[in-house]
C-alpha cells in the first residue's frame, strides 16, 4: 500500500483562481507569477445517460436477481462495469447535475457518456486581463508546494463553507471531465494523503490514540467506499466531505505524519474483507443501522454511544423528544468535558424549527423532488417512510 498512488480531485467546476509565486509551465504555455483565473468554456454540451445504482458485486452473475427484481416492477435495467466492480443500474435518466443534487446523499449514479462536452480552457491574468488558451489536458509539477496556491472552498454546500488558500505536494493534473467541468487532480502517495486527511478532519491536539483510530477508519473508508463515490470520473476521490476532507499540505504536521507512520498499512477486516468504516466527527448519542443508510452489512449495528445500554425505542415520538430534551450520558455529549472536545459541543444538541410544509418546499426547490410528509422513522431517528399527499 505504501507505494500506491492516489488521484484526488481537489477542484471541480467552471473556474478556479490560482496564484503563482514564480513562472510555471502550464502545458505548452508558461504563465508568469501572479493571480490567474483558469476556466473551461463550453463549446458543445455533453449527452449523458445516468443509471441509478441499485446493486454492486465483484461477479456480474450475482446481479441477475437484482435486475430481474426491478424489471418486474417496470424499470429498465443495465449491468455496467467500473474498474473491478459490476453495478446494476436502473434508467437511463437525464439528470442535469446529479453530483450537485445528491452530493450529501447515499445515492450513486453510473454515467454512460453518449457524447462528451467540447470545451476550451482559458487562463486570465487578473491583474492585467491577459488571456492564454491552454490545452484541455496537462500536468503541472511545482518545484515546491508553495509555488502554486489554489483558492479553494472547504465544506462545499454546508453551512460552514469558506474559502482558503491551499497548497499541494506532488503532481497536479489539469483536465476537463466528460461533462465539461474543469478538474484539478492531485497525484499523491496514499499514506501521504491520509496524513493530510488526519490534519484536515481532526484536531491534532486530540490524544494520539484517537488520531490513530481515525487513521485506520480513514484508510478503511478509502479501500471500501471510495470506488462508488465518483463512478466514471478520472479520479479516485474528491477533497471535501463528500469523500474525506483533504486540504493539501496547509495544515499537515509532524503529529499527523507520526500517526500515519505508526498505523501504516493497518486495515480493519471482517471475515477476510475490509470493513466499511464510515465516520462522523460529531454525533447525537446513538448510531444508525448501517443497512438503513449505506447498504447491507453484518458488522455495523445501531449502538448507544455511552456506558451501558439505552433501551427506549426512539422511533416513538415521546421517547425521541425525551432523548433530545434530556441528553443521555453519551460519550459524544461533551458538555463540561475537556477542551479537546469543544468542537462537538454545539453539534450534540441544536434546535431549528421548520414546519413540514416549509421543509417540503425547501427540498422541492433545491432538488426538484417532492418528498411528501414523514410518517415513519428509524432508530437514529432517520425518516424512512413518507406520505406524498395530505
Amino acid at each position: 500500500m505504501a507505494t500506491d498512488k492516489l488521484k484526488v480531485c481537489i477542484f471541480k467546476g467552471d473556474k478556479v483562481k490560482i496564484e503563482l509565486r514564480k513562472p510555471i509551465k502550464f502545458g505548452n504555455q508558461k504563465l508568469c507569477a501572479g493571480v490567474w483565473e483558469v476556466r473551461s468554456e463550453m463549446l458543445s454540451s455533453p449527452q449523458i445517460d445516468y443509471f441509478l445504482v441499485v446493486g454492486e458485486a465483484i461477479e456480474k452473475d450475482r446481479l441477475a436477481s437484482v435486475t430481474k427484481e426491478f424489471e418486474a416492477r417496470g424499470y429498465s435495467s443495465r449491468v455496467l462495469k467500473y474498474k473491478s466492480i459490476w453495478f446494476a443500474g436502473i434508467g437511463p435518466f437525464r439528470v442535469p447535475d446529479p453530483l450537485q443534487m445528491l452530493s450529501h446523499h447515499s445515492v450513486y449514479f453510473f454515467p454512460e457518456v453518449k457524447r462528451p462536452a467540447i470545451t476550451n480552457v482559458i487562463a486570465r491574468n487578473i491583474s492585467n486581463g491577459r488571456t492564454v488558451q491552454l490545452p484541455r489536458h496537462f500536468y503541472v509539477s511545482p518545484e515546491e508546494p508553495f509555488d502554486l496556491i489554489i483558492y479553494n472552498k472547504v465544506g462545499r454546500g454546508f453551512h460552514f463553507e469558506f474559502e482558503e488558500k491551499q497548497n499541494y505536494e506532488g503532481e497536479l493534473e489539469f483536465t476537463v471531465g466528460y461533462d465539461g467541468k474543469l478538474l484539478l487532480i492531485n497525484h499523491i502517495e496514499l499514506e501521504r494523503y491520509l496524513a493530510s486527511v488526519i490534519s484536515s478532519e481532526m484536531l491534532v491536539s486530540l490524544p494520539i490514540e484517537v488520531l490513530k483510530a481515525q487513521a485506520v477508519a480513514a484508510r478503511n473508508w478509502l479501500l471500501t467506499a471510495a470506488i462508488k463515490h465518483h463512478i466514471g470520473e478520472p479520479f479516485d476521490v474528491c477533497n471535501d466531505d463528500h469523500c474525506q476532507e483533504y486540504r493539501g499540505v496547509r495544515d499537515e504536521n509532524n503529529i499527523a505524519r507520526k500517526v500515519i507512520d505508526e498505523t501504516r498499512n493497518e486495515v480493519l477486516y471482517y471475515k477476510g474483507e475490509p470493513v466499511d468504516t464510515r465516520f462522523a466527527k460529531v454525533c447525537g448519542g446513538i448510531t444508525e443501522e448501517f443497512n438503513n443508510v449505506w447498504g447491507e452489512t453484518f458488522y455495523s449495528r445501531s449502538i448507544f454511544d455511552g456506558p451501558g445500554t439505552y433501551d427506549m425505542d426512539l422511533r416513538k415520538e415521546d421517547n425521541f423528544r425525551l432523548w433530545i430534551e434530556q441528553p443521555p450520558p453519551a460519550y459524544c455529549n461533551t458538555q463540561g468535558n475537556t477542551e479537546y472536545f469543544e468542537y462537538g459541543r454545539k453539534y450534540f444538541r441544536w434546535y431549528e424549527t421548520i414546519d413540514p410544509h416549509t421543509l417540503r418546499e425547501i427540498i422541492l426547490s433545491k432538488t426538484g423532488i417532492d418528498i411528501g410528509y414523514p410518517i415513519g422513522q428509524y432508530y437514529h431517528p432517520r425518516i424512512y417512510q413518507v406520505l406524498h399527499s395530505m
